[in-house]
């Protein structure tokens, strides 16, 4: 399959992924308060903290072992991964019914729905990191796009017809989030369902809690990326009512969108990179890497701002005046991921010449500098404080390591 048709395929499941939250957010302007929208995204935030801190470090061995030894031979690493996802979530539910059996009131109710989110939303993760380095593009598109679009047509669904169920419809917070709890355990079904069919055992595999603690860097990676990607509206909650957190999380929904193009391009670029690995001499890949860079570098730019720039448009037109963004935020935020999209453009090499470790330690000072400027600028900036702190931390991490790249290659 060429590289130009699985950009396209997962161009297409990425659009569906970015675009279903985007008519979300229209469908939630119109039916819910900004402080219940403001919760929703904090279920996801904290949901995308504990999915590396509970099991992520494990994933991306994936991207190493499948490409070189396939699915088959991979079948009994990816059943360990499951039972890590299983048993690590599975001690945390414990302890928050324990506690709310003991009257302790440490956990809100956003945290435990974050939990139960967090678990399946690991399988399902499971199952894209699988399909990804299989190259078939096609059924990660299927998988990928499940819980999104059946959220969204769920809620809906509720707020135009629920009236007429036994029950009611209701749009507040704890409703909308068993909708989206319920798709992503249809979503993890069929995820597990597919993994069968590719040959995966889920017998108890041994070596699980081994596998946890042997993957320290992978877990220092995955953990740092989610602090960088949703600390700042945890943080914000800290500070603010529900109601700023929804206002900011509804401009970092259109700036995020820039990612869609990016995304793309490393889903397809990465396979490639890592067979010319095992086929071509380093001097070959080297000069493929270098001319990729160069066609995509400054384009990622252009091409984020051309996008946040058209959403902050188009939502003036199609948002409530409650919803609707700042226009400085969601192009600080498009600033800031269209950099992550040129910092994940060094990945694939780094990984391969075995200097994984430099850009994980490059990814943990990045949000160390994230936590901190959140703390300082948030509670005199709000949002904005936050969006400056996201392009902040991306530049600080894209210095670092292009100059750990450069060192292989002396690029100027």
């Amino acid at each position: 399959m060429s590289r130009g048709y699985r950009f396209f395929l997962y161009l297409l499941s990425n659009g569906t992924a970015k675009g279903v939250p985007l008519l979300s957010l229209y469908v939630f302007s119109k039916y819910v308060d900004l402080a219940d929208y403001g919760r929703i995204l904090l279920v996801i935030a904290w949901a995308g903290i504990l999915m590396p801190l509970l099991s992520g470090n494990a994933f991306m061995g994936l991207d190493r072992s499948i490409p070189s030894r396939g699915v088959k031979a991979s079948a009994e690493e990816i059943g360990q991964i499951f039972w890590l996802v299983l048993v690590a979530h599975a001690i945390l539910i414990v302890v928050l019914i324990l506690a709310d059996q003991f009257g302790l009131a440490i956990f809100s109710d956003v945290f435990s729905y974050a939990v139960v989110y967090s678990l399946f939303s690991s399988i399902v993760f499971l199952g894209l990191q699988v399909l990804k380095n299989i190259e078939k593009p096609f059924t990660y598109f299927f998988a990928a796009n499940i819980a999104s679009v059946g959220t969204f047509f769920g809620v809906l669904a509720a707020f135009l017809f629920g009236k007429y169920l036994p029950w009611g419809a209701s749009a507040e917070f704890s409703y909308i989030v068993k909708i989206y709890i319920l798709f992503q355990v249809i979503s993890a079904a069929y995820t597990v369902s597919f993994l069968v069919g590719l040959g995966v055992s889920f017998k108890w595999p041994g070596g699980v809690w081994r596998r946890f603690f042997e993957s320290r860097t992978y877990l220092l990676h995955s953990f740092s990326t989610s602090i960088i990607n949703f600390s700042d509206r945890v943080a914000l909650s800290f500070f603010f009512e529900p109601q700023v957190v929804g206002a900011y999380a509804a401009a970092l929904l259109l700036g995020q969108s820039v990612s869609l193009i990016q995304d793309s391009y490393h889903k397809s670029y990465a396979p490639d990179v890592m067979r010319r690995y095992s086929s071509e001499t380093d001097s070959d890949i080297k000069k493929y890497e270098i001319r990729s860079l160069k066609r995509i570098g400054g384009l990622l730019i252009i091409v984020g701002f051309l996008v946040s720039a058209s959403l902050c448009l188009l939502s003036s037109y199609f948002l409530t005046q409650d919803y609707s963004p700042r226009v400085d935020l969601v192009l600080l935020i498009g600033f800031g991921y269209s950099i992550n999209g040129i910092i994940k453009f060094f990945l694939p090499r780094l990984m391969l010449v075995g200097r994984f470790a430099k850009f994980a330690t490059a990814m943990t000072e990045g949000a160390l500098v994230k936590l901190a400027l959140n703390f300082v600028l948030l509670p005199s900036l709000e949002g904005l404080g936050a969006a400056i702190s996201t392009v902040l931390s991306f530049l600080y991490i894209a210095i670092r390591v292009y100059n750990y790249w450069n060192k292989n290659y002396d690029f100027k």
